[in-house]
């Protein structure tokens, strides 16, 4: 698979997942990696509830909150619905 043009890989883009190592998928072009992302939708855009610091200015992971504040420095922390990716 590697080195090859996207092109060629559109008729069997089944056979062509899972058959690549993560060096090859670095070495793949942006068409490449986005027509197998897209097709099998391996990564996707969702809104999901997140913790919100709006003192941090960023989104906090569970074990991040104690008690409806954040670990470090003790920042109100609000549940939020935001745009997330997500793996499959």
């Amino acid at each position: 698979c590697r080195g090859q043009d996207a092109s060629v890989l559109t008729g069997d883009i089944e056979e062509f997942v899972g058959e690549f190592t993560a060096a090859e998928w670095k070495a793949f072009d942006e068409r490449t990696r986005q027509m197998v992302l897209q097709h099998f939708r391996l990564a996707y855009l969702s809104e999901a509830w997140v913790n919100w610091c709006p003192a941090l200015g960023t989104v906090l992971a569970n074990d991040e909150v104690k008690d409806g504040v954040s670990e470090r420095g003790g920042h109100p922390v609000e549940r939020k619905r935001m745009p997330q990716w997500s793996l499959r």
